[in-house]
């Protein structure tokens, strides 16, 4: 990947940090003080029902295109646009029951480009994804196929992610409350290309932008045994 094309895009998300298939742009200042106090278990039941409702309006398009093993490699970036870190990417989209998908990736931090020297770190996350009865991609909450669905309760530390498709984007958006009140809200948008996909990450704490990625990767096939 060449390292010209993600600094273009770099300097195009900077001045207006914004989830392509999101309704609105996210600020990325605090709110004004002189906004009406809400009691936070009402503004978290009103926020929450209007951002699930918002990024699940829109009629969605197939998954299928999404199918696939993709390598690539992204740049972190604090919210004054310095770089942060390298990572070098393995992810796999493929389907799953109730008309939902799996999202599968490998991420590996780079030191000074390298992966074969002390202070690399990797990561392994798995996300499972089914419709409700709304016809929404919801995270599945079952421990096995068997089991039944748990609720997510915020409130006690739980996670809620739930996804989207609107033409060639598949966003995945994640709301957790800290421990000191305050909600984190993660959107990661992978958009299809000629060759793979493309990734913009943000991760916002009340409102407040934290960190963002962008990325690209390629489609790749199982390669022959030798």
């Amino acid at each position: 990947m060449k390292s010209n094309d993600l600094s273009a895009a770099r300097s195009a998300s900077v001045g207006s940090v914004r989830s392509r298939s999101n309704p609105f742009t996210i600020r990325v200042v605090q709110t004004s003080g002189l906004a009406p106090r809400i009691s936070w278990p009402l503004r978290w039941t009103l926020m929450l029902f209007f951002w699930v409702t918002l990024t699940c309006a829109h009629a969605e398009s197939s998954l299928e295109p999404f199918f696939g093993v993709y390598v690539g490699r992204a740049e972190l970036f604090n919210p004054d646009g310095s770089l942060r870190e390298v990572r070098d990417l393995d992810i796999s989209i493929s389907p799953e029951k109730m008309d939902g998908f799996n999202a599968a990736w490998i991420s590996v931090r780079l030191v000074d480009g390298r992966r074969d020297v002390d202070g690399v770190k990797r990561w392994v996350q798995e996300s499972h994804f089914e419709r409700d009865q709304e016809g929404r991609l919801i995270e599945s909450t079952r421990s096995s196929l068997f089991a039944r669905k748990s609720k997510v309760d915020m409130l006690a530390g739980d996670t809620l992610r739930w996804a989207r498709v609107d033409g060639d984007v598949l966003s995945v958006y994640s709301m957790a409350v800290l421990a000191d009140g305050r909600y984190e809200l993660q959107i990661y948008d992978r958009s299809l290309t000629d060759l793979g996909l493309d990734l913009s990450f943000q991760r916002l704490v009340d409102e407040a932008l934290q960190i963002y990625a962008i990325g690209k990767t390629v489609r790749v096939g199982d390669a022959e045994p030798e």
